[in-house]
């Protein structure tokens, strides 16, 4: 799994060499928008653990769990926490902690962090920024492929997004491309909190579009369950990245793998 690169990267910005450091305590800040990434935080702590790393004794740990309302505060807090260096899955959470101007070591994991700013480039990010880039975007045009394959006849489709994820443009586009060539109309329906979810979804049943596509973003993630069984309920085919939408009743999940999926590219089909 991804969260184990993280911890490599985790190894290197603090504890390297790990002898010099045996005995001396390091904070780590984590900063994330969805709950549910906390099993994956868990993970993540377990694996360190592993490696020798005693929470309490040689590295603590300071959360800060922020609605996108806060993330900017939430980021600021932690900055200012003192922790000597920040984890964040996720771009707009990423972001957040690169606009405090902090010099505080940041891993990330992220779609795209060369497209929103986060590094240079990936050969040589430079700054205090480092981690790990899914390079998801493409995946959109396949999602939107696969709906498709299945519904040969589907002209309509509605495309969940966050217009306020820097990466969501990128994939969007992506799928836009896709679009023409497949004869389809997309309908971008924009949520940029979670309160927005219901208004769009009872849209989507009222202009009866063929399918459902949402794009990764931590507010729809934070919704995925609410949202797959809304499809279901509505009998509208839907697809999203991550493997926990479809065991949440959702039509199939397609994406790179993450600390949020466990899956590969391939797609994963859990209902019929």
């Amino acid at each position: 799994m991804n969260f184990i690169l993280l911890v490599l990267a985790v190894q290197a910005a603090l504890f390297a060499p790990v002898a010099q450091s045996a005995e001396e305590l390091k904070r780590i800040g984590i900063l994330y928008q969805d709950p549910l990434i906390i099993r994956y935080i868990d993970a993540f702590k377990d694996t360190l653990r592993e490696l020798g790393y005693v929470e309490g004794r040689t590295i603590d740990y300071e959360y800060r769990l922020a609605t996108p309302e806060e993330l900017k505060n939430m980021a600021d807090s932690l900055v200012h926490s003192g922790v000597d260096l920040i984890v964040t899955p996720g771009t707009t959470a990423a972001l957040a902690v690169q606009r405090t101007k902090a010099t505080t070591p940041l891993i990330f994991y992220v779609a795209d962090p060369v497209s929103s700013g986060l590094v240079r480039s990936l050969a040589r990010p430079g700054g205090n920024a480092t981690g790990i880039a899914s390079l998801g975007a493409e995946t959109g045009a396949k999602r939107l492929e696969l709906i498709k394959e299945l519904l040969p006849h589907s002209t309509r489709v509605a495309v969940l997004l966050n217009p306020d994820n820097p990466i969501t443009e990128l994939q969007a586009e992506v799928i836009r491309e896709s679009a023409k060539k497949l004869n389809i109309k997309v309908h971008v329906m924009p949520i940029r909190r979670a309160e927005d979810v219901e208004t769009v979804l009872a849209g989507i049943t009222r202009n009866r579009f063929d399918a459902l596509v949402i794009v990764p973003d931590a507010v729809l993630i934070a919704r995925n369950a609410h949202i797959a069984q809304y499809a279901l309920k509505a009998g509208i085919p839907s697809i999203f990245s991550y493997r926990m939408f479809a065991e949440s009743g959702g039509l199939m999940s397609y994406g790179p793998i993450s600390p949020m999926s466990g899956i590969d590219v391939r797609s994963t089909l859990i209902r019929s």
